[in-house]
Formats: C-alpha cells, sequence, structure tokens
C-alpha cells in the first residue's frame, strides 16, 4: 500500500487543541492504554494502522501541510529497510518534529535471525528523540547497547478493569490444575514439541494436570505453511493418553483469548527469544501464573516462575518441569486490584504526556 497525494492529514483525524501524536500503530492495545486527554492519536492516513506506510515514508512527512507534532514509533517498522528509517529521522529533523522510540523488543520474535531488526533497532536508537521502554533489565541493555538512557515505564494493564475485578471475584475449585500453551501458528521463537513433552512429563507425575494445547489450522494440516508433524503427532497422542486437551482453530479474537486465559491457572511462554510480553499482562491482570522463558525481560516484566530458554543455551526440560511442579504448588496468584492497575495506567499515560510536552517545546 502506498499513501499517494499528500493533501494533509484527515480532517477527521484532527484536533483543535491538545498535541497531536503520530503513533505507529494507533490501535495496538498498549497504545490504546495511552490515552489522555491532552494528547489526539493520529491513525495513519492509509487506513492501514498495522503497516503504517504513511507515518513511516519520509516523502509524506515531507510533503504534508499540516503535519502531526511527534511521531511516536512503538511497533511495525521491522519489515521496512533501514534506510528508509534513516531518511525519515532525517526528514524529520529538517522539519523540526521530535521522535519517540518505545523499544519494545530487544529481539523481534517473528525473526528467524535477528539481522533485519537490529539494522532498524540501531537507526531508531540513534536517531529518537527520547526513549522509552518497560523494564530496567531492558533499560540496561539499551545502555549497553548505544550509551543511551531509556525512561522506564511499566506496561499498562491489558484486560479492561471491569474484567480484572470479575478475576478477583472467582473462585477456583478442586478441578485439576489447567495449563494453557498456545503455540498459535509457531513464531519462530517458539519451543514446539521438547516444551510440550516436558509438560506431559509433569501431568503424568502429578495426575492433576490437564494441558489445554491450542493449535492454529496451519500447523495441524499437512498442506500448511507451518506445519510441524513432530509436534501435531505429539499433542494427538497426549490428547488420546488424556494428558491434553487439545484445541484446534484459527487466530482467536481477542475475547477468545481472553476466555483461554480466564479458564486457566498457569499460561506459558513457550519461547527461546523475545524481550517483553503484552501476554504476560494480560495473565497477571486475570490472575493467570505465568510461565516464562528466562530469556528477554519477562522476568522484569513479572512472570511468576522463569524456566532456562534462550537463543544460545538452548530449551532446560528440566528447568521447565521445576518451574511447572512450582506453580502447580504454589496455584494461580490473586489478580492485581482494578484500582491500581488504573492509576498505573494513569501514570504512565500523564508520563508520556510530559514526555511530548518537553520535546515540543523544545522543538
Amino acid at each position: 500500500m502506498v499513501c499517494g497525494t499528500f493533501p494533509g492529514m484527515d480532517p477527521s483525524a484532527t484536533t483543535t487543541s491538545g498535541l497531536r501524536v503520530a503513533s505507529v500503530p494507533a490501535t495496538h492495545v498498549y497504545v490504546r492504554r495511552l490515552e489522555h486527554p491532552a494528547v489526539e492519536r493520529l491513525r495513519d492516513p492509509s487506513g492501514d494502522d498495522r503497516r503504517t506506510p504513511c507515518f513511516l515514508d519520509p516523502s509524506w512527512w515531507d510533503h504534508v501541510v499540516d503535519p502531526p507534532d511527534l511521531l511516536h514509533v512503538h511497533f511495525g517498522f521491522e519489515y521496512y529497510d533501514p534506510r528508509q528509517l534513516e531518511e525519515l529521522a532525517a526528514v524529520l529533523r529538517r522539519r523540526g518534529i521530535p521522535l519517540v522510540y518505545t523499544v519494545h523488543d530487544l529481539r523481534n520474535p517473528n525473526h528467524d535471525t535477528a539481522d533485519l531488526h537490529d539494522a532498524g533497532l540501531d537507526v531508531l536508537l540513534d536517531a529518537a528523540d527520547h526513549l522509552v521502554t518497560l523494564t530496567d533489565w531492558a533499560a540496561d541493555r539499551i545502555r549497553d547497547r548505544c550509551g543511551r538512557s531509556a525512561t522506564v515505564l511499566p506496561h499498562p494493564h491489558v484486560a479492561d478493569l471491569d474484567r480484572i475485578a470479575a478475576a478477583a471475584e472467582r473462585r477456583r475449585d478442586d478441578r485439576p490444575y489447567r495449563l494453557g500453551i498456545h503455540f498459535k501458528s509457531l513464531r519462530p521463537n517458539m519451543v514446539r514439541a521438547p516444551l510440550l513433552a516436558a509438560a506431559a512429563d509433569v501431568a503424568r507425575a502429578r495426575a492433576t494436570i490437564v494441558l489445554e494445547v491450542h493449535l492454529h489450522c496451519d500447523v495441524v494440516s499437512p498442506a500448511g505453511e507451518n506445519h510441524d508433524a513432530e509436534l501435531v503427532t505429539l499433542a494427538c497422542d497426549l490428547a488420546d493418553e488424556g494428558l491434553v486437551d487439545l484445541r484446534v482453530h484459527p487466530y482467536l479474537s481477542h475475547d477468545e483469548l481472553l476466555e483461554l486465559v480466564e479458564r486457566c491457572d498457569g499460561y506459558v511462554l513457550p519461547y527461546r527469544f523475545g524481550t517483553h510480553s503484552g501476554l504476560l499482562e494480560l495473565c497477571r491482570d486475570l490472575g493467570t501464573a505465568v510461565l516464562a522463558p528466562s530469556c528477554g525481560g519477562y522476568g522484569a516484566q513479572g512472570a511468576h516462575h522463569v524456566f532456562t530458554s534462550d537463543e544460545d543455551a538452548g530449551f532446560d526440560p528440566a528447568s521447565f518441569r521445576d518451574a511447572l511442579g512450582t506453580a502447580v504448588d504454589a496455584g494461580p496468584p490473586a489478580p492485581p486490584s482494578p484500582a491500581r492497575r488504573d492509576e498505573q495506567r494513569r501514570e504512565v499515560a500523564a508520563a508520556h504526556v510530559r514526555i511530548y510536552r518537553s520535546l515540543v517545546s523544545d522543538a
């Protein structure tokens, strides 16, 4: 998709007062939680808010008549040529438009190798007028990587506040411990059959654990783009053994994902690389224990149980079995206070406004 002509911003997306911030992307739940009366978050004029072809197009910024006050990049740049990002940064500097970059990912979970994301990351880390990230862990690595400081602001709540309140009222009975493992369409960072086999070892030994395993149709179908015969065979065998509640389906809607997390006492992030996770926050919101890998900043973000798994050392089944046993013994955690999560969200949103105002004032 291209931007075509450059008539200026869509009048329906503008405001007569406050800060007009071009967000990449505007509709992601994290970005929506930054809502503040002093800020109008603009969506990409192309209508493609996920790929944001205008907001990441240097030509659009060069020609737009009434530009936003500021560009804030979160996700969506990782498939663009780094040279385009360099040109974008140059245009923004020339026009006096500040650039904020929130470092959600230091290692992109959707890429087999780090090269392309690293190249874009290096451009943004150098060009941004202000860096934000979610954990002290990530801030330390940003400092080591480029010598810059990043403002650390925690991830705001993902579930709606009424859903968080309802989670606090749910009572867990004496049913078996339900562990959710959603392999989705097998992103490159997924640990597959070895993790499921380790979970089955614990379920078989304890007899009080049900593994709710989710696979997308393209993983199960032999003709599917992401078919994994080993994982599918293992999942089916474990289902026959009565250890796995196997569910095969297309991409889950947001409500379906909420229901999955609410059903489960624990939920696994089956990764071997990555940085932060919105799904981790959703689990915490709903009182579901998070079993997360040792790679990235998941532990610093608030995972309840950590097992050894990273890109270099690989996945350690014994560590996972220990983490799962500890999670079962501990039971599901209490969900957070909706009032506290709301207060935190407001604090994070207000901190962004202060950053924006400072940069726009300087510009």
